[in-house]
């Protein structure tokens, strides 16, 4: 797996062009609610795009777009497995 780290600061400098007029998509290490937020306000992106931090934690994008209702650090074996049965049953087709 990719084990890099993903430099912001170019994706920022791509946002401040004013010769740029598409929407600026980030990309790279994030990996909580708290660091996608961090890179809205830093960077300035459009929207950011989640990878790893997808697997075993689809509700990532929950606590990104609902900061106000978070779910609890550990959902519990009953969420989880609610969540993730339907990907494992689409998956194993």
């Amino acid at each position: 797996m990719y084990t890099g780290e993903a430099d912001w600061t170019l994706i920022g400098a791509v946002r401040q062009n004013p010769r740029m007029h598409i929407p600026i998509i980030g990309n790279g290490d994030i990996t909580t609610a708290e660091r996608a937020r961090e890179c809205f306000e830093r960077y300035g992106v459009d929207a950011v795009m989640i990878g790893r931090a997808t697997f075993g934690r689809p509700w990532i994008f929950h606590e990104i777009t609902h900061p106000e209702t978070p779910l609890s650090l550990d959902p519990g074996y009953s969420t989880r497995s609610h969540i993730l049965r339907p990907l494992c049953l689409w998956t194993r087709r």
